[in-house]
Protein backbone atom coordinates (compact mmCIF):
# COMPACT_ATOMS: atom_id res chain seq x y z
CA UNK A 1 0.00 0.00 0.00
CA UNK A 2 2.65 2.42 0.94
CA UNK A 3 4.25 1.66 -2.60
CA UNK A 4 1.50 2.11 -4.47
CA UNK A 5 0.78 5.86 -2.81
CA UNK A 6 4.42 6.45 -2.82
CA UNK A 7 4.80 5.31 -7.14
CA UNK A 8 1.48 8.01 -7.13
CA UNK A 9 3.09 11.06 -5.58
CA UNK A 10 5.94 10.18 -7.75
CA UNK A 11 3.63 10.43 -11.12
CA UNK A 12 2.30 13.50 -9.57
CA UNK A 13 5.51 15.25 -9.10
CA UNK A 14 7.00 14.51 -12.55
CA UNK A 15 3.86 15.23 -14.35
CA UNK A 16 3.79 19.07 -12.76
CA UNK A 17 7.56 19.17 -13.74
CA UNK A 18 7.13 17.84 -16.98
CA UNK A 19 3.78 20.19 -17.51
CA UNK A 20 5.23 23.22 -16.03
CA UNK A 21 7.99 22.83 -18.89
CA UNK A 22 5.48 22.50 -21.30
CA UNK A 23 3.61 25.27 -20.47
CA UNK A 24 6.82 27.37 -20.56
CA UNK A 25 7.43 29.45 -23.15
CA UNK A 26 10.79 28.88 -25.39
CA UNK A 27 12.50 31.81 -26.33
CA UNK A 28 15.58 33.15 -28.40
CA UNK A 29 17.10 36.89 -27.48
CA UNK A 30 17.75 39.62 -29.55
CA UNK A 31 20.19 41.78 -28.49
CA UNK A 32 19.54 44.83 -30.75
CA UNK A 33 15.29 44.44 -30.45
CA UNK A 34 13.70 42.63 -32.89
CA UNK A 35 12.83 43.73 -36.98
CA UNK A 36 9.28 43.08 -37.76
CA UNK A 37 9.49 42.43 -41.96
CA UNK A 38 9.11 40.21 -44.84
CA UNK A 39 9.11 36.54 -44.03
CA UNK A 40 13.01 35.16 -44.02
CA UNK A 41 12.04 32.62 -47.07
CA UNK A 42 10.50 35.46 -49.21
CA UNK A 43 13.35 37.65 -49.44
CA UNK A 44 15.15 36.80 -52.24
CA UNK A 45 11.79 36.36 -54.40
CA UNK A 46 11.20 40.02 -53.88
CA UNK A 47 11.33 42.20 -56.45
CA UNK A 48 12.46 45.50 -54.51
CA UNK A 49 13.95 43.81 -51.23
CA UNK A 50 15.41 47.24 -50.47
CA UNK A 51 12.33 49.28 -50.32
CA UNK A 52 10.49 46.39 -48.12
CA UNK A 53 8.63 47.43 -44.72
CA UNK A 54 10.69 47.45 -41.75
CA UNK A 55 9.86 48.00 -38.17
CA UNK A 56 11.69 48.24 -35.14
CA UNK A 57 10.93 47.07 -32.05
CA UNK A 58 13.41 48.85 -29.76
CA UNK A 59 14.36 46.63 -26.54
CA UNK A 60 17.68 45.50 -26.07
CA UNK A 61 17.59 41.65 -25.38
CA UNK A 62 13.89 41.27 -26.21
CA UNK A 63 12.75 37.55 -25.81
CA UNK A 64 10.57 36.63 -28.67
CA UNK A 65 9.06 32.90 -28.94
CA UNK A 66 10.97 30.36 -30.83
CA UNK A 67 8.27 29.84 -33.50
CA UNK A 68 8.11 33.64 -33.72
CA UNK A 69 8.67 34.43 -37.73
CA UNK A 70 9.98 37.75 -38.89
CA UNK A 71 6.22 38.90 -40.05
CA UNK A 72 4.58 37.75 -36.49
CA UNK A 73 7.21 38.11 -33.44
CA UNK A 74 5.64 36.92 -30.25
CA UNK A 75 7.26 38.28 -26.94
CA UNK A 76 7.42 36.18 -24.07
CA UNK A 77 9.58 35.99 -20.69
CA UNK A 78 10.62 39.66 -20.54
CA UNK A 79 10.45 41.70 -17.62
CA UNK A 80 7.13 43.35 -17.58
CA UNK A 81 7.75 46.74 -16.56
CA UNK A 82 10.76 47.50 -18.87
CA UNK A 83 8.74 45.66 -21.60
CA UNK A 84 5.80 47.20 -20.92
CA UNK A 85 7.69 51.09 -20.73
CA UNK A 86 9.16 50.17 -24.24
CA UNK A 87 5.60 48.95 -25.69
CA UNK A 88 4.27 51.79 -24.55
CA UNK A 89 7.13 54.10 -25.93
CA UNK A 90 6.79 51.89 -29.25
CA UNK A 91 3.35 52.64 -29.88
CA UNK A 92 3.94 56.42 -28.97
CA UNK A 93 5.73 56.79 -32.81
CA UNK A 94 1.82 56.51 -34.16
CA UNK A 95 -0.42 59.37 -34.12
CA UNK A 96 -4.21 58.69 -33.08
CA UNK A 97 -5.00 58.43 -36.59
CA UNK A 98 -3.15 56.13 -37.46
CA UNK A 99 -4.61 53.64 -35.27
CA UNK A 100 -7.64 51.84 -35.52
CA UNK A 101 -9.01 49.40 -33.08
CA UNK A 102 -10.50 46.38 -34.36
CA UNK A 103 -11.32 44.70 -31.11
CA UNK A 104 -11.62 45.60 -27.68
CA UNK A 105 -12.73 43.48 -24.77
CA UNK A 106 -13.31 44.30 -21.39
CA UNK A 107 -12.02 41.80 -18.58
CA UNK A 108 -12.87 42.30 -15.23
CA UNK A 109 -9.31 41.91 -13.02
CA UNK A 110 -10.85 41.01 -9.43
CA UNK A 111 -7.83 42.07 -6.66
CA UNK A 112 -5.82 44.06 -9.43
CA UNK A 113 -4.32 43.61 -13.19
CA UNK A 114 -2.26 40.72 -13.18
CA UNK A 115 0.93 42.09 -14.39
CA UNK A 116 3.60 39.52 -14.51
CA UNK A 117 4.20 37.91 -10.66
CA UNK A 118 2.21 40.91 -9.82
CA UNK A 119 -1.37 42.35 -9.24
CA UNK A 120 -1.74 46.65 -9.71
CA UNK A 121 -5.09 48.14 -8.62
CA UNK A 122 -6.82 49.41 -11.48
CA UNK A 123 -7.56 53.40 -11.64
CA UNK A 124 -11.40 53.87 -11.49
CA UNK A 125 -12.67 50.63 -11.28
CA UNK A 126 -11.63 46.88 -12.09
CA UNK A 127 -11.11 46.25 -15.87
CA UNK A 128 -8.45 46.33 -18.02
CA UNK A 129 -8.94 45.79 -21.81
CA UNK A 130 -7.54 43.36 -24.26
CA UNK A 131 -7.14 44.83 -27.81
CA UNK A 132 -6.23 43.95 -31.17
CA UNK A 133 -5.26 47.43 -33.12
CA UNK A 134 -4.06 47.69 -37.10
CA UNK A 135 -1.52 50.43 -37.18
CA UNK A 136 -1.20 52.11 -40.47
CA UNK A 137 2.46 53.91 -41.88
CA UNK A 138 2.68 56.52 -43.72
CA UNK A 139 3.15 54.49 -46.77
CA UNK A 140 0.22 52.57 -46.41
CA UNK A 141 1.80 49.64 -44.80
CA UNK A 142 -0.51 47.78 -41.80
CA UNK A 143 1.08 46.27 -38.90
CA UNK A 144 -1.10 44.74 -35.85
CA UNK A 145 -1.16 44.70 -32.67
CA UNK A 146 -2.16 42.01 -29.76
CA UNK A 147 -1.90 43.09 -26.34
CA UNK A 148 -3.97 43.95 -22.48
CA UNK A 149 -3.98 47.45 -21.00
CA UNK A 150 -4.83 49.22 -18.17
CA UNK A 151 -4.17 52.19 -15.83
CA UNK A 152 -2.67 52.02 -12.19
CA UNK A 153 -1.64 55.22 -10.61
CA UNK A 154 -2.16 57.31 -13.80
CA UNK A 155 0.58 54.94 -15.51
CA UNK A 156 -0.66 52.87 -18.23
CA UNK A 157 0.50 49.48 -18.61
CA UNK A 158 1.17 46.84 -21.52
CA UNK A 159 0.98 42.99 -20.87
CA UNK A 160 0.13 40.03 -22.05
CA UNK A 161 -3.57 38.76 -22.62
CA UNK A 162 -5.16 35.99 -20.88
CA UNK A 163 -5.13 33.59 -24.01
CA UNK A 164 -2.36 34.74 -25.64
CA UNK A 165 1.04 37.23 -25.65
CA UNK A 166 1.64 40.02 -26.72
CA UNK A 167 2.41 39.88 -30.69
CA UNK A 168 3.07 42.36 -33.73
CA UNK A 169 2.53 40.93 -37.33
CA UNK A 170 2.72 42.53 -40.86
CA UNK A 171 0.14 42.72 -42.86
CA UNK A 172 1.58 40.44 -45.98
CA UNK A 173 -0.74 41.14 -49.02
CA UNK A 174 0.96 39.69 -52.24
CA UNK A 175 1.48 39.48 -55.90
CA UNK A 176 3.18 37.28 -58.02
CA UNK A 177 4.75 39.06 -61.34
CA UNK A 178 6.98 38.14 -64.27
CA UNK A 179 10.25 40.19 -64.11
CA UNK A 180 12.09 39.53 -67.25
CA UNK A 181 11.30 36.06 -67.34
CA UNK A 182 11.76 35.75 -63.89
CA UNK A 183 9.03 34.92 -60.81
CA UNK A 184 8.94 37.78 -58.47
CA UNK A 185 7.16 38.88 -55.73
CA UNK A 186 5.67 42.28 -54.84
CA UNK A 187 3.33 43.40 -51.32
CA UNK A 188 0.33 45.41 -52.48
CA UNK A 189 -0.68 48.36 -50.68
CA UNK A 190 -4.96 48.10 -49.29
CA UNK A 191 -6.93 49.74 -46.85
CA UNK A 192 -7.41 48.15 -43.19
CA UNK A 193 -10.23 46.13 -43.63
CA UNK A 194 -10.05 44.66 -47.15
CA UNK A 195 -9.88 41.19 -47.56
CA UNK A 196 -7.07 39.76 -50.33
CA UNK A 197 -6.61 36.38 -51.15
CA UNK A 198 -2.61 36.16 -51.95
CA UNK A 199 -0.66 36.17 -49.48
CA UNK A 200 1.35 34.20 -47.45
CA UNK A 201 -1.12 31.87 -46.24
CA UNK A 202 -0.34 30.34 -49.81
CA UNK A 203 2.88 28.10 -49.73
CA UNK A 204 6.02 30.02 -51.41
CA UNK A 205 6.54 27.78 -54.09
CA UNK A 206 2.70 27.73 -55.47
CA UNK A 207 3.32 31.62 -55.78
CA UNK A 208 6.15 31.40 -57.48
CA UNK A 209 5.41 28.68 -60.24
CA UNK A 210 1.40 28.55 -60.38
CA UNK A 211 0.37 30.98 -63.33
CA UNK A 212 -3.01 31.46 -61.80
CA UNK A 213 -0.79 33.88 -58.81
CA UNK A 214 0.75 35.79 -61.96
CA UNK A 215 -0.95 39.41 -61.82
CA UNK A 216 -2.36 38.70 -64.94
CA UNK A 217 -4.48 35.68 -63.63
CA UNK A 218 -7.74 35.78 -64.89
CA UNK A 219 -8.57 34.74 -61.69
CA UNK A 220 -10.12 38.06 -59.42
CA UNK A 221 -7.25 37.53 -56.91
CA UNK A 222 -6.10 41.26 -57.12
CA UNK A 223 -10.13 42.72 -57.36
CA UNK A 224 -11.09 43.64 -54.21
CA UNK A 225 -14.45 44.18 -52.82
CA UNK A 226 -13.98 47.39 -50.99
CA UNK A 227 -13.26 47.64 -47.22
CA UNK A 228 -15.90 46.37 -44.71
CA UNK A 229 -15.58 48.94 -42.35
CA UNK A 230 -16.50 51.69 -45.00
CA UNK A 231 -19.70 49.27 -46.51
CA UNK A 232 -21.32 49.50 -42.70
CA UNK A 233 -21.30 53.30 -43.03
CA UNK A 234 -22.66 53.28 -47.26
CA UNK A 235 -23.36 50.64 -49.84
CA UNK A 236 -22.90 53.58 -52.26
CA UNK A 237 -20.70 52.87 -54.39
CA UNK A 238 -19.56 56.69 -55.39
CA UNK A 239 -18.79 57.23 -51.07
CA UNK A 240 -16.81 53.82 -51.28
CA UNK A 241 -14.63 55.19 -54.18
CA UNK A 242 -14.45 58.57 -52.85
CA UNK A 243 -13.40 57.04 -49.96
CA UNK A 244 -10.42 54.49 -51.55
CA UNK A 245 -9.41 57.41 -53.17
CA UNK A 246 -8.43 59.06 -50.29
CA UNK A 247 -6.32 56.49 -49.11
CA UNK A 248 -4.68 56.06 -51.96
CA UNK A 249 -4.25 59.76 -52.53
CA UNK A 250 -2.87 59.90 -49.04
CA UNK A 251 -0.62 56.61 -49.06
CA UNK A 252 0.31 55.99 -52.38
CA UNK A 253 0.86 58.99 -54.28
CA UNK A 254 -2.53 58.33 -56.56
CA UNK A 255 -2.63 60.07 -59.42
CA UNK A 256 -2.82 59.63 -63.37
CA UNK A 257 -0.69 58.93 -65.93
CA UNK A 258 -2.06 58.40 -69.44
CA UNK A 259 -5.70 58.21 -68.49
CA UNK A 260 -5.26 56.06 -65.72
CA UNK A 261 -4.80 55.90 -61.73
CA UNK A 262 -1.61 55.26 -60.59
CA UNK A 263 -0.38 54.21 -57.32
CA UNK A 264 3.02 54.10 -55.97
CA UNK A 265 4.35 51.31 -52.88
CA UNK A 266 7.65 49.92 -51.96
CA UNK A 267 9.24 51.55 -54.96
CA UNK A 268 6.57 49.92 -57.21
CA UNK A 269 4.04 50.95 -59.59
CA UNK A 270 0.69 49.89 -59.81
CA UNK A 271 -2.40 51.06 -61.84
CA UNK A 272 -5.42 51.08 -60.04
CA UNK A 273 -9.13 50.73 -61.41
CA UNK A 274 -11.94 51.84 -59.21
CA UNK A 275 -15.33 50.89 -61.38
CA UNK A 276 -14.73 47.03 -61.10
CA UNK A 277 -16.99 44.55 -59.56
CA UNK A 278 -16.43 41.03 -57.27
CA UNK A 279 -18.86 38.32 -55.87
CA UNK A 280 -18.86 38.86 -52.28
CA UNK A 281 -17.71 35.48 -50.93
CA UNK A 282 -19.77 35.95 -47.70
CA UNK A 283 -22.63 37.39 -49.07
CA UNK A 284 -22.55 35.82 -52.49
CA UNK A 285 -23.76 39.23 -54.33
CA UNK A 286 -21.84 40.72 -57.01
CA UNK A 287 -20.61 44.29 -55.46
CA UNK A 288 -18.45 47.13 -56.25
CA UNK A 289 -14.90 46.66 -56.33
CA UNK A 290 -11.31 47.81 -57.42
CA UNK A 291 -8.49 46.51 -59.23
CA UNK A 292 -4.57 46.53 -58.83
CA UNK A 293 -2.50 45.70 -61.52
CA UNK A 294 1.19 45.69 -62.02
CA UNK A 295 3.09 48.21 -64.26
CA UNK A 296 6.64 48.17 -63.09
CA UNK A 297 9.60 49.45 -61.15
CA UNK A 298 9.74 53.11 -60.42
Amino acid sequence: MKKSILMIVIFISLFSLTSCNLLKNKYIVKENGVDITILEEYKEHMLVLEKMPVIHFDYPNVRIATNSTNALVTFVQNDPYQFSDAFSKHLAMYDAEQIIETRVEERTEKGGAKFGKDYLPIDGGDKSLEKIIIATLDDGTRVSYTFRTFTSGGKVYYAYTYVENIKISLELPLMAVDNNGKRKLVLLPLPYDTKYIVGSNIELDSLLKKDIYLDNTTEQYYHFNYPTYLKTKSLEKDYLISETTKWYEKHCNLHQENGQNVIEYLGVKFSIDFNQTKLNSATKIEEPAFQIKYMGIL
